[in-house]
């Protein structure tokens, strides 16, 4: 077994471990869409066939399924790293494309799973992992005024704002 520093973590190396993690945690599946067919069975209900869906270039569509949320804790786990080492190769011209690239992965799932069962957790980790901001707007029409008669009209009394 080999003594001192480990051997430099090439990008190469890099972005191989980067692919490795990634197909770790995931896998493809086809994308299908079930249709009615021509035919009928032996009690005369329609039969149905899955067939791939294809996109407008005619290629099949494939959705990659994840095994586990992918996290940025996580892939440095995998790749035996620690955070600060990843901070310090991000920092390189030769490591950067491949660190935005990990980070948009990971980033994207969570963007994705805004629109699922568990959004509020999905927006905590955009917040916390990638600075995402919630902002809520307010648009009032009418003015000032109006909005404190309306505000008094409610129950908001006679208040000083």
């Amino acid at each position: 077994m080999s003594k001192g520093r480990p051997k430099k973590l090439t990008p190469k190396r890099l972005r191989e471990g980067v692919e490795a993690y990634f197909d770790s945690i995931s896998y493809e599946r086809p994308v299908m869409e079930r249709v009615k067919t021509d035919r009928k069975d032996a009690d005369g209900h329609w039969i149905y066939e899955e067939i791939p869906v294809k996109n407008r270039k005619g290629q099949e569509l494939k959705i990659t399924i994840y095994t586990q949320p992918p996290t940025k804790g996580d892939l440095y786990t995998f790749l035996g790293i620690h955070k600060s080492t990843w901070s310090r190769l991000h920092e390189k011209d030769e490591y950067q494309e491949i660190c935005e690239e990990a980070f948009q992965r990971i980033e994207n799932y969570w963007a994705r799973e805004l629109g699922g069962k568990n959004a509020n957790g999905a927006s905590k980790m955009l917040e916390r992992a990638f600075d995402w901001r919630a902002e809520q707007t307010i648009h009032m029409t009418g003015g000032i005024e109006d909005f404190l008669d309306r505000l008094k009209d409610a129950g908001g009394g006679e208040q000083e704002f």
